[in-house]
C-alpha cells in the first residue's frame, strides 16, 4: 500500500500550513487528495520516514489535505487535532504535519490505521484517540467548545443538563445490569 504514496510533502510546523489558495498552498499543489499526518515535534526524529509508527498523534485523510489541516492552524478552528490540542495544554508551535499525496487516500488511510492498531502498544490507530471525530473525541470536543463560551450562564445552563442527562444514563445502566 506504501507504493501508492506519489509524494510525500515533509513535516512542518502547524503555523506554516498554507490558507487555500494561497501562493503557499499552490506551491505545494494545490488541492491534493492524500493522507495527513500530525505529531509532536519532539518524537519527528524517532517517527523518520515511517508512516506507521505509535507516536504518530493523529492520521486523516482528505480530497485536499492541505485545506482539510488549515483548521488545526485557525485558533478556532473545528477539526479534533485542534481540539486535542488545545484541550491537553500543547503549545501548537511543538505540533508538526506532513502529507502523503495518492489518489488511494481511503485505501491508505485504512491500512495505516489497521497497521498502526496492530503494531502500537497503545493498540489504536492513532496516539491521539481523543482527536477523533467519533465517540472517542466527542468529550474532548465538548470541552473544547464550552471554552469558547462567553457567560458562566450558558455553562451552567450545560452542567445542569449533562447532569440530568447523566443520571438518566445511569439509571438506565443499572436496569440493564439487573435484567
Amino acid at each position: 500500500m506504501e507504493d501508492t504514496i506519489e509524494k510525500v510533502i515533509d513535516w512542518m510546523p502547524v503555523s506554516a500550513i498554507p490558507s487555500k489558495d494561497s501562493k503557499s498552498y499552490k506551491a505545494l499543489g494545490g488541492a491534493l487528495e492524500g493522507c495527513y499526518q500530525f505529531a509532536l515535534a519532539e518524537d519527528i526524529d524517532e517517527i523518520g520516514d515511517n508512516i506507521i509508527h505509535e507516536k504518530i498523534g493523529y492520521t486523516g485523510r482528505g480530497n485536499d489535505v492541505i485545506s482539510r489541516t488549515g483548521s488545526v492552524r485557525a485558533p478556532k478552528g473545528n477539526h479534533g487535532v485542534r481540539h486535542f490540542v488545545d484541550q491537553n495544554g500543547i503549545d501548537r508551535e511543538e505540533i508538526r504535519v506532513r502529507y502523503l499525496i495518492t489518489n488511494s487516500s481511503v485505501e491508505l488511510e485504512n491500512y495505516i490505521h489497521q497497521k498502526t492498531t496492530e503494531l502500537a502498544s497503545h493498540k489504536f490507530r492513532f496516539a491521539w484517540k481523543e482527536a477523533s471525530g467519533g465517540i472517542d473525541g466527542t468529550v474532548t470536543y465538548i470541552l473544547s467548545q464550552i471554552q469558547d463560551l462567553t457567560h458562566s450562564s450558558q455553562i451552567t445552563e450545560i452542567v445542569q443538563k449533562a447532569r440530568q442527562i447523566g443520571m438518566d444514563k445511569y439509571i438506565s445502566e443499572l436496569n440493564d445490569d439487573t435484567l
